[in-house]
């Protein structure tokens, strides 16, 4: 099904070669380092231009006076620059207020969904990792979007109905992600100097994770099948909860945004993330210190608690002590506590050039090995 939409929009894409072609393309070169035998962010103590550089290219065209077709291709310097398809999708204006999109488009999670690879669009080197880093931006299926204006205030909505199907990466592991029925809704109303926007979205997710099968399994063959069922996550309710406010008077702003995920009758944490980013501008020079927290905390349920305990219900000998190591060694990997600080400077070169430069430090709760300091710097533009 979803080979076939983007079959639809690119054949659409194509036909509207008879009426006006717009292109346009943004880059990011992004380099970066860290201190002593640090990572972070794909980082490390040698200097790299790779991880958060890209080019891209981004084609529309209108095929009569209400429909136009989009298509943009990204190429990513930690994907050796291999160009991909990222965005396919056909769209269609119902009248002044509503709009339907169907194809392949970007999840509208965030406050800068749309633009997220756009560096030029934002003053940080990337958007806080502590809420940006999902496993998954892109969806297949339609989206219906309205837009009006009720006394000072401006409205934006959004709804979008599909699935997602891809390899993701996953503690560095190539991961199967699968997320059906899969809807978000979100809203943003504007005033003058404050924004306000929230987002919810529901979707049966499947994650196939290779390093879970080693306990799955163990708990099979320990007689606990229906608890091991339990943990698996297959088609499993999951939920994203967001919400995000930006102040912007005259050269100061104050902005933020939380997220809260969760995965029903699943091994995966609750978890939860925001970030609190303030700055200001003189002239072309935007300095700006941001803070993120990250948090989850997985909740097991009673059999799970009792084996991680110590404290099994009694199964073959040798086998508690087995699996009362590999749960919890299971679960303590998804364990995450850390706030991150980072403090830069965007400086508006020339016409469509940024240049910025951001030092981030990270500090592990949990485990010290994971603290780091990182320097980037890097120039975006758009054309």
């Amino acid at each position: 099904m979803n080979k076939l939409i983007l079959i639809a929009v690119l054949t659409f894409t194509v036909s509207s070669a008879i009426a006006e072609i717009r292109i346009n393309g943004f880059a990011n070169l992004t380099g970066g380092i860290t201190s002593s035998d640090d990572t972070l962010y794909g980082y490390d103590d040698k200097i790299s231009f790779t991880d958060d550089s890209l080019f891209a290219i981004q084609i529309s065209g209108d095929i009569n006076d209400r429909m136009s077709a989009t298509g943009q291709i990204i190429a990513r310097g930690e994907e050796d620059y291999d160009a991909k398809l990222v965005w396919a999708y056909m769209s269609y204006d119902i009248d002044d207020n509503f709009q339907v999109s169907v194809g392949r488009f970007r999840v509208p999670l965030f406050k800068y969904s749309a633009t997220l690879d756009v560096g030029y669009s934002y003053n940080w080197i990337t958007p806080p990792q502590s809420v940006y880093d999902v496993a998954f931006n892109n969806m297949d299926g339609f989206r219906l979007s309205y837009g009006t204006y009720s006394g000072d205030w401006e409205y934006r909505a959004q709804l979008t109905v599909g699935d997602l199907d891809r390899l993701a990466e996953f503690g560095g592991i190539a991961t199967k992600f699968e997320l059906e029925n899969f809807i978000t809704g979100s809203i943003e109303a504007q005033r003058d100097w404050l924004t306000l926007r929230a987002v919810y979205g529901y979707a049966d997710s499947t994650f196939l994770f290779e390093p879970f099968n080693p306990l799955l399994n163990a708990l099979s063959l320990a007689g606990y099948d229906t608890l091991a069922e339990d943990l698996r996550v297959e088609e499993d309710p999951g939920v994203f909860i967001g919400a995000g406010f930006d102040i912007d008077v005259n050269n100061w702003f104050v902005s933020g945004e939380y997220t809260y995920t969760t995965t029903e009758d699943s091994i995966f944490p609750e978890t939860t993330a925001y970030y609190i980013n303030a700055g200001l501008r003189f002239g072309k020079f935007t300095p700006f210190i941001t803070f993120e927290d990250f948090e989850n905390e997985a909740e097991m349920n009673s059999q799970i608690s009792q084996i991680a305990s110590g404290n099994p219900i009694p199964i073959a000998p040798g086998v508690s002590i087995e699996l009362r190591d590999l749960a919890l060694g299971t679960i303590n990997s998804f364990a995450g506590d850390r706030t991150t600080f980072s403090v830069g400077f965007r400086y508006d070169w020339d016409t469509n050039i940024a240049v910025k430069v951001q030092y981030t430090n990270q500090d592990d709760k949990l485990l010290d090995a994971n603290d780091a300091d990182l320097l980037r710097f890097g120039v975006n533009y758009v054309f």
